[in-house]
């Protein structure tokens, strides 16, 4: 934990440069009408998985510094990942939201809330899950795949389906599941498989919003022992590419992605 903070203090500016984070109008009323507003307006979850818990804290960290990706969610079996969220929920403004994926029971959700997590999504249908999420007041996203499970989530009381794995169905999946009448208003996020040169049909197909991992966050949240050097290959330089390159290709990606959003917006009042 101390070392996490100070590797925020050296490479993202401290607790004032993710203070920073401007320009996001959003006031509903309770945290999950909050939570729901974030994701639909950025479009983005950023997952967060890897070996090393301080290592994943910090990227969770540069993520959100870069005005761009206030949707973080920290998968379950990530070592430490309570701790994870823990901290990154600590240290990160209100108008960041931090979640847990992976989440498979009611006691795991339970776990996950109380370490801070403002929204929990799952792999699977489990309503015990939804329950919990709504007494406490936190988001539920369960996951499903055909129709007959997307409405099951949403008479179990979901506000919002995971449509996972998203790459078995396809966005022409997604397509025809959402020219449905009784789809069309159901707020789907994709996740599973998403490839960046698909991120744009399958906004145009319907999904609400998209879980990015590695395509996103990178690879290079473990540690290697012995040391990495540079003879060592691939884990190293991807550390390398992150520094000087992860911050603007990882904007660039958000800012498409927002941009097809608004104008899909657009296209619909039309």
């Amino acid at each position: 934990f101390d070392g996490s903070r100070k590797l925020l203090q050296e490479d993202v500016g401290g607790i004032e440069g993710i203070n920073s984070l401007k320009g996001e109008v959003i006031a509903p009323e309770t945290e999950i009408e909050r939570t729901m507003a974030r994701i639909k307006k950025h479009k983005v979850v950023a997952v967060l998985r890897g070996g090393h818990p301080d290592r994943l804290i910090l990227r969770g960290l540069e993520l959100a510094s870069m005005k761009g990706c206030p949707l973080l969610e920290v998968t379950l079996d990530t070592p430490q990942a309570l701790h994870v969220i823990r901290t990154l929920s600590s240290v990160l403004p209100k108008r960041v939201s931090v979640g847990a994926a992976t989440v498979m029971d009611k006691e795991q959700a339970v776990a996950a809330i109380d370490a801070g997590a403002k929204f929990i999504t799952s792999p699977i249908l489990c309503t015990e899950i939804i329950d919990i999420c709504e007494k406490r007041g936190v988001l539920a996203i369960p996951a499903a795949l055909t129709p007959t499970e997307i409405y099951t989530a949403i008479q179990a009381g979901a506000r919002a389906v995971k449509l996972f794995p998203a790459c078995s169905l396809g966005w022409q999946g997604l397509e025809a599941v959402k020219s449905l009448g009784p789809y069309k208003e159901v707020f789907i996020l994709v996740s599973g498989g998403i490839l960046p040169e698909d991120i744009q049909k399958w906004l145009r197909a319907g999904a609400g919003a998209i879980a990015v991992g590695t395509k996103l966050v990178g690879q290079d949240t473990k540690l290697y022992d012995p040391p990495l050097s540079l003879e060592k290959g691939d884990p190293l330089q991807e550390e390398i590419h992150w520094r000087k390159n992860g911050s603007r290709t990882t904007a660039n990606f958000l800012w498409s992605i927002r941009q097809n959003g608004l104008k899909r917006d657009q296209d619909r009042q039309q």
